[in-house]
């Protein structure tokens, strides 16, 4: 099956999430070519879906880590492990086995496995609160080439997004945005003459 274009992917994605076609599209034009990427919460796998269609243009590995099993978004052990076995189906339909890993654990977890390995882009869109959002940002920040988080806002839950965010990452700069998604990459400082 020949890849699909961003209009023809964003309409197989499943229900599940929050992610809007303008968010999607955002993320999507995100991915640098030829780069493994990581996401952070995959719930029902609507982005991840996005992403290994995105991937499925060129090289590169999906890993997706979410705490299925820990009551963190399923409250029922049978209902997170249905996602597990959901996510790992949808991804299989769009990438070849060897092309996504899907991890039933935290970032942090996921982040002790891969080491000092690098990657194109990290997606951030886990646990929400202030804390686990700066960690996650921190951790991750020196693994990424870019970085996108969704959830980015000035009021409510995503006030603490947007805050971490200014927090942990203050050589990192917002360079796209499209609702409650945000891009970032690295600032480069220029010396003066």
């Amino acid at each position: 099956m020949a890849p699909l274009e961003f209009d023809a992917a964003y309409a197989t994605l499943p229900g599940n999430g929050w992610l809007t076609e303008d968010e999607a599209r955002l993320l999507w034009d995100a991915v640098p070519l030829h780069s493994d990427v990581v996401e952070i919460g995959t719930y029902h796998g609507r982005s991840a879906c996005l992403l290994a269609h995105r991937l499925a243009h060129f090289a590169g590995k999906l890993f997706c880590c979410d705490p299925f099993f820990d009551g963190h978004h399923f409250t029922d052990l049978g209902e997170g492990v249905a996602a597990y076995r959901e996510v790992r189906e949808l991804l299989g339909s769009i990438l070849p086995a060897e092309r996504f890993a899907v991890l039933p654990c935290r970032d942090e977890e996921l982040a002790r496995l891969i080491g000092h390995r690098s990657f194109g882009l990290v997606y951030c869109d886990g646990d929400h609160s202030y804390e686990a959002t700066r960690d996650t940002l921190t951790a991750w920040s020196q693994h990424a080439f870019r970085l996108a988080v969704h959830d980015y806002a000035e009021a409510g839950g995503g006030a603490e997004v947007k805050r971490a965010v200014e927090d942990a990452l203050p050589d990192w700069h917002v360079s796209r945005r499209a609702g409650r998604m945000i891009i970032l990459d690295r600032t480069i400082l220029q010396e003066s003459k």
